[in-house]
């Protein structure tokens, strides 16, 4: 007599459902952010603030981090499609683009590096503190 497998058990269907499950927490605390940035006065925008709100959850446990390692995992993964859309708006600005680049390119610069040394430095902060 054959053992009859049980759909739960099928391995596809069962990583399609923890994919699933993942992103649907995510989007819960961008719904989460959407919804606190409608609150009037306040100074994040809403996919912000749901990052900000999902750190919280992973660091005090609320959420465990397999929660929503696969749905995260999908999404860096076909992170690079995201961009494009915006990339291909920056057609219509051309003229635009052209008139400011040389204020564009010191903005960029500039906040790249400001950007990098704020990392660095809290870094270096935080090994020390670990290390005592």
């Amino acid at each position: 007599m054959q053992k009859m497998i049980r759909f739960s058990q099928f391995i596809p269907f069962r990583n399609i459902m923890i994919t699933a499950r993942g992103l649907v927490v995510i989007f819960i605390f961008l719904y989460l952010g959407d919804l606190a940035a409608q609150i009037p006065g306040f100074p994040l925008p809403g996919n912000v603030t749901g990052m900000i709100l999902i750190f919280f959850a992973l660091q005090t446990r609320i959420i465990r981090l397999d929660l929503v390692k696969k749905g995260s995992d999908l999404l860096l993964k076909y992170m690079a499609l995201f961009f494009v859309p915006p990339g291909v708006g920056l057609i219509l600005y051309f003229d635009l683009i052209g008139k400011y680049w040389p204020s564009i390119v010191v903005s960029a610069v500039v906040s790249t590096l400001l950007v990098m040394w704020v990392t660095g430095t809290l870094y270096q902060f935080l090994i020390r503190k670990r290390n005592g």
